[in-house]
């Protein structure tokens, strides 16, 4: 029977009471959340939560350079991306982004605080409509029970605060939970809410400042496999000379879903195939490759593996990966795979000058995974200089300096980013510049051309030297 339940516990209360309050900056500008509604998807594998707050400063004489949010520590340790920025009047007009950075000077064990730039300052009397979203990994979503039968459904639990706690009052605040499921039960719990459909509501509630939390979990049915890839390796090959782009990725990962209770059963799954039940196996990996990409190859450490498929589906190739086994809880696998692409679709010059951008993807998206670590190598031609990256987001590491390849004579120039804790949010653009001449350009042939001329004048050269003792 596919669960829902939603239930507060006493025990938290009491935890909840001690953890309500952190250590934030003295005379805060009394800001007020007029209108709060807090939406939370748990229809993926990863957790994803959206803010849409109507802020007026309430304060009669300090304007407000900033805007806290509040996390429960354990919590908030499993965001992966945040964002933020000021709601746009109309929908087509470019929303403005804003500052958001993790607050470590006033987050302590048991509050996390992230920090928001209001710019311009928001001064006395002024309203704001702004706009939050923090994605989690996996981890955020807890596996109840751990462990099920082979022909069972995975459940997954969800556990917060019926109240979004800080220290700002809140007029109106409603917090919408969207869950993966057909059917459900509820229990009674002292909490207002309404179902509807796949959504439960809480609130409207009038929350004041620096509230406690009301505890709450949600524990649902998702058949969707959480995966983290353990090891991803994305490394990219310029060049000028065949106008190409080399792809190549690595991976390595973990099912990190419900495991089997008992030893897996062949019968059993493909009959479980053959009637399409619901279940946390994962038996694919679809993966989405540029349309214009060919010389596709996909593999693993025994060989090709036959039993993918590729299939063009507008101006994207579907690759269909099917590890030679199904994969439940607990489970590893390794695989990569690789492709060409024309340079031209990537890359520009600057009209003009010996300047190039390159812009590519920091990584593909693939059904909602958590990346423990990705590192991104990209490999541009030898010679190329003032190389600058661009990136959107914040990275643990950049690194540059040289590879050598076939006929390289310094080695070409590379670039490795590395980012730890990374979700389908992080597929964004990466922007690389660098100048390349068309001295640069000639380097190689020349070099080879320059050897090769070497290699005949010294014969030339060594087969006229008499170098015999006795005279002729």
């Amino acid at each position: 029977m596919r669960l829902w339940s939603v239930s507060l516990t006493a025990a938290w209360l009491v935890v909840a009471a001690s953890l309500a309050h952190a250590a934030l900056p003295e005379h805060l500008p009394k800001l007020l959340n007029q209108e709060l509604t807090r939406k939370v998807d748990l229809t993926q594998p990863s957790a994803r939560e959206t803010f849409s707050i109507s802020v007026v400063n309430d304060d009669g004489q300090t304007a407000a350079d900033a805007y806290y949010f509040l996390f429960d520590a354990p919590a908030a340790a499993e965001i992966a991306f945040a964002e933020a920025w000021v709601k746009p009047e109309k929908k087509a007009d470019k929303r403005k982004l804003l500052a958001i950075a993790l607050d470590t000077q006033h987050s302590d064990d048991a509050q996390t605080v992230y920090r928001v730039t209001l710019e311009p300052s928001l001064a006395p009397g002024e309203t704001l409509a702004l706009e939050a979203k923090f994605v989690y990994t996996h981890r955020r979503l807890v596996v109840s029970p751990k462990a099920v039968e082979q022909d069972k459904a995975q459940n997954l639990l969800w556990e917060d605060s019926a109240y979004v706690v800080g220290p700002y009052a809140s007029t109106e605040q409603k917090t919408l939970v969207k869950y993966y499921m057909e059917s459900f039960s509820a229990q009674p719990a002292p909490v207002k809410r309404n179902s509807l459909g796949t959504t439960i509501t809480y609130g409207p509630y009038k929350v004041p400042a620096n509230a406690e939390r009301v505890p709450i979990h949600v524990h649902y049915e998702q058949n969707l496999p959480p995966v983290t890839a353990l090891e991803h390796r994305r490394e990219l090959e310029v060049s000028h000379w065949g106008s190409n782009l080399a792809v190549e990725e690595h991976y390595k990962i973990r099912h990190d879903g419900a495991a089997i209770d008992g030893e897996f059963n062949r019968v059993k799954f493909q009959g479980m195939a053959r009637k399409r039940e619901q279940t946390p196996v994962l038996y694919q990996i679809p993966m989405k490759i540029p349309g214009s990409a060919h010389s596709i190859y996909y593999r693993d450490p025994i060989g090709n593996v036959s039993t993918s498929t590729l299939a063009t589906k507008g101006k994207t190739i579907q690759l269909s990966l099917r590890p030679r086994f199904p994969m439940y809880g607990g489970w590893q696998y390794r695989f990569y795979f690789g492709y060409d692409r024309p340079l031209g679709d990537v890359l520009q010059r600057q009209p003009g000058t010996n300047t190039y951008v390159l812009r590519v993807p920091f990584l593909e998206k693939i059904g909602s995974w958590t990346y423990d670590e990705t590192v991104m190598r990209i490999l541009l031609p030898e010679g190329a200089s003032n190389v600058r990256v661009n990136v959107p987001f914040a990275l643990d590491e950049v690194r540059h300096g040289k590879v050598r390849t076939y006929l390289d004579v310094s080695g070409r120039t590379a670039i490795w980013l590395t980012k730890r804790n990374a979700v389908d949010e992080h597929a964004q653009e990466v922007e690389i510049t660098y100048d390349y001449t068309g001295f640069d350009l000639l380097r190689k042939p020349l070099g080879v051309f320059g050897a090769l001329l070497a290699i005949f004048v010294f014969s030339i050269v060594y087969s006229r030297l008499d170098l015999s003792i006795a005279r002729k």
